[in-house]
């Protein structure tokens, strides 16, 4: 490593091939961001620089990218474990679905709460590294009952994920850059679900489902710690120009009803839970689909479905931040109108992908699927947020979280495994299809409360 003298540490260069090179970087923009941001929220209002919310951001997409992989990464391992175990598909749905959404739905209401209180950096830190450890022991699991426990676990740690993150790029970025820094960060989604697809079905087929689990609790536990390290709290209402720590923090009752009375709020967050059910429904039983009725095997269907999910994910959930923060001027209800309409398109791939006469066809309209069926999330994270009073953002995405996941998760993926089990008795492996094709109408159902979003999203003033 050599160094080049000058004025300041600007004229510092190091080799590219220098291991510390990124490490030193880190650090320089840790500085800044130290410098910039109180640790504490008794100091001034000040304004983080451009460098160190980018790294913010990255991290905490990272992060998120890693809620999915864990989260995700047990449907492309389903038929694996399926036939370890010697479990049906209502028991997979479970396993998919409401292990891990029972607690991950419930427990983020006081996780939030509690991030809108504390320290939120700690608590997102904590969190990863629950929720990777538990991944890790599912690897462990002997049978379903274990399986189930350890998946209970992996939703408990991933309940204080999201609401912690939202908060605090809601405190980094200001209402202008808000929805596109949101689509940003949502972008985790498709690319953790993409990684879980595409590393866990080639981990499967190289080292089996237990070492696959193993291995994708690693990312997760160095994570935690480097967030612990890098990322500072900022100031409450910074990036608004408010000192939200001079504001009350109102009692729990009265937080809860403030937020459900706020159609403009609600009325989105169901919208996008019936959105997020096609989705999480999909990702789970979209592979079993390839490998029963297409004859893939778990490495192909692992392949195809994440290729889908990281392109068309991606641009799905970057192109609807951004569509939105440019029409919003212009439209002031597009953080509704734009998840409404992406989400009937993305309905109408659906039928495509089930109906397709030819494997090809099924992968081409799955691309379309995953490009508009994750359009939502940015726009609908930032309504959330700018909607919400500053000192309840977090229980905002906590209230978010409960909705969408009880609905989503705790009941999605083992309805549709239930449905499977019941029309296979009469119809073989159809039956799944047939399970599959009942799902489009919760997406139908969501597109009609962002259109009545529309109207009490007009007349309810911006949090800032």
């Amino acid at each position: 490593m050599r160094l080049k003298r000058g004025r300041g540490d600007r004229n510092i260069r190091f080799k590219p091939s220098d291991p510390l090179r990124v490490v030193y970087r880190l650090g320089q923009i840790r500085k800044m961001g130290r410098s910039r941001l109180p640790q504490d929220t008794r100091g001034p209002i000040r304004e983080s620089s451009r460098a160190y919310e980018a790294a913010v951001l990255a991290m905490l997409t990272l992060a998120y990218a890693l809620n999915f992989l864990d989260r995700q990464i047990i449907n492309i391992l389903a038929e694996s474990i399926k036939r370890d175990l010697q479990i049906s598909d209502t028991q997979l749905g479970l396993l998919t679905g409401t292990a891990f959404g029972m607690f991950y739905s419930i427990l983020g209401i006081p996780i939030a709460r509690l991030a809108d209180r504390t320290h939120r950096v700690r608590i997102l830190s904590a969190a990863l590294m629950v929720w990777s450890v538990f991944t890790g022991l599912c690897g462990l699991a002997a049978s379903f009952t274990q399986l189930f426990i350890a998946r209970l676990g992996v939703g408990i740690g991933e309940a204080g994920g999201t609401p912690a993150s939202q908060s605090l790029l809601s405190d980094y970025f200001p209402a202008s850059r808000r929805a596109t820094a949101l689509a940003i960060f949502s972008m985790g989604l498709p690319i953790g679900t993409a990684l879980g697809f595409v590393v866990g079905g080639y981990l499967d087929a190289l080292v089996g489902w237990r070492h696959a689990l193993a291995i994708a609790a690693i990312p997760g536990v160095l994570l935690a710690l480097v967030i612990l390290w890098f990322l500072r709290e900022p100031h409450r209402g910074a990036a608004d120009g408010i000192d939200g720590t001079a504001m009350e923090r109102p009692p729990f009752g009265p937080a809860i009803r403030e937020l459900l009375r706020k159609r403009g709020l609600l009325y989105p967050v169901i919208g996008g839970s019936c959105a997020i059910f096609v989705n999480y429904v999909c990702n789970a039983w979209l592979p079993a689909f390839y490998i029963r009725l297409h004859g893939m095997d778990v490495g192909q269907a692992g392949l195809w479905i994440g290729l889908c999910v990281m392109t068309g994910g991606s641009v799905g959930v970057l192109g609807g931040g951004i569509l939105v923060d440019r029409c919003r001027p212009k439209m002031h209800s597009a953080e509704v109108i734009v998840p409404a309409v992406t989400t009937v398109i993305a309905l109408i791939a659906l039928f495509g992908v089930l109906l397709a006469e030819t494997t090809r066809t099924a992968i081409v309209w799955m691309f379309v699927f995953y490009t508009f069926i994750t359009a939502w999330m940015g726009p609908t994270n930032a309504v959330v947020q700018r909607t919400a009073p500053i000192r309840s953002r977090s229980l905002a995405t906590g209230l978010q979280l409960l909705i969408g996941n009880i609905v989503s998760l705790a009941v999605g993926p083992a309805l549709v495994g239930w449905l499977s089990d019941t029309f296979g008795r009469s119809h073989g492996v159809e039956g799944l299809r047939l399970a599959l094709l009942c799902v489009p109408a919760a997406g139908l159902i969501g597109a009609g409360f962002y259109i009545a979003a529309r109207r009490h999203l007009q007349a309810a003033p911006a949090t800032a």
